[in-house]
């Protein structure tokens, strides 16, 4: 591809559907701007990378994260734990309320990384759990200004 051509490259078009051997059917969503489906419970999403299907790489990352649950549930709860404590004063009780609502997967400066969303909290909050590969970050919050 000539310098222009990259420069001026436009984005594919998503797929509206894309068929993964493992985890299933995944449907395109304009609002997330992501692939969602299904996988042993969990919902999750890939993220757009300019490319009419998911990216390969995030797709295989996916794959091997939502393969063990075991693994992710356990990392999951013990960012709630720390954030129980860590919060124990203000938002213990929210916390520990919180349902989960989506993991998504994405990219940033060439690291797979995993944002995990929450339903439940409390006064416009937004609660979430993020990694780097399988380092979890720990649990935090965003409130909405209104």
């Amino acid at each position: 591809m000539g310098f222009l051509a990259t420069l001026f490259h436009t984005a594919d078009r998503p797929q509206p559907t894309y068929m993964d051997s493992e985890l299933g059917q995944l449907r395109w969503s304009e609002f997330d701007e992501a692939w969602l489906g299904f996988f042993k419970g969990f919902k999750y999403a890939i993220a757009y990378g300019y490319e009419d299907s998911p990216n390969e790489e995030l797709l295989a990352y996916a794959r091997d994260i939502l393969s063990k649950p075991i693994w992710l549930k356990e990392a999951i709860d013990n960012a709630i734990s720390e954030a129980s404590e860590k919060f124990a004063t203000t938002y213990f009780y929210e916390i520990r309320t919180l349902k989960l609502n989506c993991i998504r997967f994405y990219t940033n400066d060439d690291e797979n990384r995993i944002l995990v969303e929450f339903n439940g909290g409390k006064n416009s909050r937004t609660w979430k759990v993020e990694f780097r590969e399988r380092l979890c970050e720990g649990m935090s919050y965003t409130a909405r200004v209104a």
